[in-house]
């Protein structure tokens, strides 16, 4: 059957096959083929991502409302 199917058939199968043999070996080892090492044994600095803390408190802001008591603990603290 192979034999009699032409080049372009071919080269489908062959891609079928390549993408069955990686995803076969994927859930065998529980990581990407061709990695060496997963992502648990990377290096911190790969994974961790530095950001400005001032900078993100710009886009994440607490919207819940004011309280009177809340403004009262800031006067306490800013006058004693």
């Amino acid at each position: 059957m192979y034999r009699s199917a032409t080049d372009e058939d071919k080269k489908v199968i062959a891609g079928m096959i390549f993408d069955l043999e990686f995803a076969i070996e994927w859930m065998e080892t529980g990581r990407r083929p061709g990695n060496r090492r997963g992502i648990e044994r990377r290096a911190a600095y790969q994974c961790e991502k530095i950001f400005v803390p001032l900078l993100m408190q710009k886009y994440f802001r607490s919207s819940k409302p004011t309280y009177e008591w809340d403004d009262h603990e800031k006067e306490d603290v800013i006058t004693s």
